[in-house]
Order: structure tokens, then sequence, then C-alpha cells
């Protein structure tokens, strides 16, 4: 079989099911073949390929023979779902950003009011850092954990930080106004990202991405880097190279589109 014809009928498969996963109805041969552009007898084989493999299911309506996706995508997908892990897979992504910006890379998730740290590279500078794989840090005073509370709904943030409390200060530049904390968690909102100035280690910063699986915020990805060299410039050099990589992170985690914001309750606490 000719190789480039082999290429286009594998591309337009994938075509056909991605067009099928946007509608849950189902749509007739009619639809799927104007949707892919091609012939009626084109898409008709497709389907009928896929149909005999349960990729693709047929049934009678009132609109007439409508196709929609099979049982067996379920199956690939939950075989798919068996090879992926946040620690391993995010332990991978961690190793590739930090060998790409040279600064030190973490990965943590929420649980309760604190994050934990799954995965940590060092850079290429020697820096003194609170964080270590396991240890659990205050989440209202870092970077991932201001990412992972803005994925909360307004009433927990009020049971985790009630707003006559103030709160602990690790370093002389810790927010300890709760009133300023929820402002800080709605711009993180807004942005889709989160910055902190030694807010937990005098001397070093960070920048902090989310990181999604198919439903939920799960973890937040940071870098690292001493005030002294994060001028604004290298701040967003360094928050592309972040979302590029938590993007990446996410979609072999599930996600289909990476959103440009943060929304209330989509984290998912350990």
């Amino acid at each position: 079989m000719n190789e480039s014809h082999d290429v286009k009928s594998a591309s337009r498969t994938i075509d056909v099911l991605d067009i099928l996963a946007a509608n849950s109805d189902g749509l007739t041969l009619m639809e799927i073949a104007k949707e892919l552009g091609c012939p009626k007898s084109s898409a008709h084989g497709l389907l009928a390929t896929l149909s005999r493999r349960d990729v693709v299911k047929a049934t009678k309506t009132a609109r007439g023979l409508v196709f929609a996706l099979g049982h067996h995508i379920f199956e690939i997908g939950q075989a798919y779902a068996r090879t992926v892990d946040l620690i391993r897979d995010g332990q991978e992504a961690v190793r590739r950003l930090a060998d790409a910006c040279l600064e030190t890379v973490h990965l943590a998730a929420l649980d309760s009011d604190h994050v934990v740290y799954l995965a940590k590279e060092e850079g290429r500078q020697p820096m003194r850092m609170v964080s270590a794989v396991g240890r659990r840090v205050p989440a209202y005073c870092t970077g991932v954990g201001k990412v992972l509370l803005a994925g909360l709904e307004d009433s927990l943030i009020d049971e985790m930080y009630p707003l006559r409390k103030q709160l602990p200060r690790l370093t002389p530049y810790t927010i300890e106004d709760p009133v300023r904390l929820r402002a800080k968690l709605a711009e993180t909102r807004s942005n889709g990202f989160a910055v902190e100035h030694e807010e937990s280690s005098v001397g070093l910063s960070c920048v902090a991405a989310p990181v999604y699986d198919s439903a939920n915020l799960v973890a937040a990805m940071s870098i690292s880097v001493p005030t002294a060299r994060l001028p604004e410039e290298r701040q967003g050099e360094l928050l592309v190279q972040l979302r590029a990589c938590v993007r990446q992170l996410s979609t072999r985690l599930g996600l289909s589109s990476n959103p440009e914001h943060i929304t209330a309750g989509t984290t998912r606490c350990l």
C-alpha cells in the first residue's frame, strides 16, 4: 500500500474520532463527510472499519443512521490512563525543565492548607531552600500554594484563613493579612499563574503554574530563582518555559485544552 495513502488514512481516522468526540449526540454519514471535507464514499469506508472494531457505533434514529464513539475507545482510554502517573511523569517534566532553565524546579500538590512537594530538581546554582520531596509547607506563602489555593472555592478559603486571624510569618515578606491573601489569589486566578517574592525563603523568588489532569487542577509547578537574578524580563522568560512544560504534563495527564485562567472549585487535594 502506498505510504502517503497510509498516512492520509490514519490522519482521517483521527479526524473522525475528534469530530465524534466533539459531538456527543452523534453525526450522520453526510455530516461526517462534510466535516472531513471528503467524499461520502471515503467517509463510509472509514466508519465501516471503525464500526467493525467497536471504535465507532452506529445507531438507527429519526435522523437516519447516526455514528458515535464506541466502547473500544473507553478501553483504549483506560489502558492509557494506566500508563499515567503524576509523580513519575511529573518528575520527568521537572527534570527536563530544570535542564532547560538551569534553575530549581518543584512539583507540589495540596494537602489541606499545606503543599506537599512531590518532585524537585536542583538547578545549577546552589540555593538554600526549605523545600524537599515529601516536605509540607504552608500553602499561603509559596507560589505553588497560591496556584493550588486559587483553584479552591471561596468558602474553603474562608475556613482555612478566617478574615480576623493573622497568618504566621515565615519571612519579613510573608503575606500576613487574610484580605491581602484573597486579593493575591484573585490575581492568580485571573493570570493563570502565581509569582512569589521571598515569602517562604529570604532571597528566593519563584513563578508557579497549574498542572491539570482530565478534570481537575492536581498539582502546581514552580521555578525558583534567587531574587537578585530575577528581573522582570527574566521572570517573563521563565514563565514562558514553565507554562510550556505544564501544558505538556497536563496533556500527558489527560487535559484536552489548557485553560488561560484558574477556576475556583477545580483543585483536587491529596
